[in-house]
């Protein structure tokens, strides 16, 4: 039973990453690369600068999806460098 468990969730990540999703009508692929213990990473590849990356966003504005260094984004606490925050 554990065999068949393992060969299913095999299977299930080749079809997921033999597959094409699309969002606002971007096509967004997949790539895998292998951990220092034998093990396998999953990742987006983004469709503006063609790098792997573990998260994509869609910008506010123009609905664009792309890694955070293509759109811009920046974290919260990059906003307030600099300032003092009261707690």
């Amino acid at each position: 039973m554990t065999e068949y468990i393992t060969r299913a969730k095999a299977q299930l990540k080749e079809a997921l990453l033999s597959s094409e999703l699309s969002m606002f009508d971007t096509p967004i692929d997949f790539t895998t690369s292998t951990t220092g213990f034998g093990g396998t990473r999953h990742w987006f590849v983004c469709p503006l600068c063609k790098e792997r990356k573990g998260v994509l966003f869609v910008h506010p504005m123009n609905q664009e999806i792309g890694c955070r260094t293509c759109l811009g984004i920046e974290y919260r606490t990059q906003r307030y460098k600099g300032m003092i925050e009261e707690k």
